[in-house]
């Protein structure tokens, strides 16, 4: 079964990437899964990120972006777009300047949000449509998997393509509804190529109309402060591709787990759960502090 992994983003913790991968993940004894990796990484200054990359991966393609010429391109248009613009009334007050950019400033959080989306779209365009293999995973480089053995990865990938239920369905870590509002976590994503490529390829656009012209996308009513709004707007993105989803373990009972690694710290002596817990304190943080952001504006 061929596997092709897709990291956009920033390059993070790549030497402690490149070995969960390679030693804990998708092990070289594995005969039954032939994995590639692809990379669109945005450019953070280092020396010789391109070299390093290539060492961590040997990816089949990669390109490093310029996020600063990305963002404020991407800005640029939803700006030109909204200069007419007089009817805010449906929109969150957060979003339209956090999404929309309203007005000339922009805080650091609005600045560095979008760069999951750009990495995510400009990445898939570079790999293609991928049609050569079985299954893509979209996801980044500091994201660990827990290290199945490769009966349950095969168990996995093989239901996703094999089950006529499933034949729409990009898969996630979680998902969950609130109040009605669905939302899931985003550290990868898994499917087949064709539903993958046609998700993310146009992931920019997307974002572009839901600032602009579908600003009613992002109303008080559809915008849960008590939820990262990172989690719900891949789905919010979704209506326009009409894609189906669903979360991982409603596929199979395998012991799928994945978590962002939060330390530099070297992983040999360390196990999943380790990394499990180290970042579910910095996501209870983040999301404490995003929550006051966004409610913020009700007090």
């Amino acid at each position: 079964m061929r596997i092709a992994v897709l990291f956009t983003g920033q390059a993070r913790y790549l030497s402690q990437s490149s070995f969960w991968y390679r030693e804990k993940t998708f092990l070289d004894q594995y005969k039954n899964l032939d994995v590639d990796y692809y990379a669109y990484i945005w450019d953070d200054g280092s020396d010789n990120l391109d070299d390093r990359i290539k060492q961590a991966y040997d990816p089949v393609k990669m390109e490093i972006g310029d996020y600063n010429e990305a963002f404020h391109s991407h800005r640029h248009e939803i700006k030109i777009a909204n200069e007419n613009c007089t009817d805010w009334n449906f929109t969150n007050e957060y979003m339209q300047h956090i999404m929309c950019y309203k007005g000339d400033e922009f805080d650091q959080f609005a600045y560095n949000f979008p760069g999951m989306y750009l990495a995510s779209a400009r990445g898939s365009r570079m790999a293609g449509p991928l049609s050569e293999y079985d299954v893509v995973i979209k996801t980044r480089t500091d994201n660990m998997f827990n290290n199945m053995q490769e009966r349950h990865w095969l168990q996995l990938f093989n239901n996703m393509n094999r089950n006529p239920a499933f034949s729409d369905t990009i898969f996630t870590p979680w998902m969950r509804i609130r109040q009605g509002l669905p939302f899931f976590g985003d550290l990868c994503f898994i499917g087949k190529p064709d539903l993958m490529y046609n998700f993310l390829h146009q992931i920019d656009d997307q974002m572009l109309r839901m600032s602009t012209t579908d600003k009613h996308l992002l109303s008080d009513f559809l915008v849960d402060p008590e939820i990262p709004f990172a989690h719900w707007l891949w789905s919010r993105c979704s209506l326009y591709s009409k894609t189906d989803w669903l979360a991982i373990s409603v596929v199979w009972p395998v012991p799928f787990g994945s978590a962002l690694l939060r330390s530099d710290v070297p992983l040999y002596d360390k196990d999943y759960n380790w990394i499990v817990g180290s970042y579910n304190l910095e996501e209870k943080r983040r999301h404490n502090q995003l929550s006051h952001q966004i409610g913020g504006n009700d007090k």
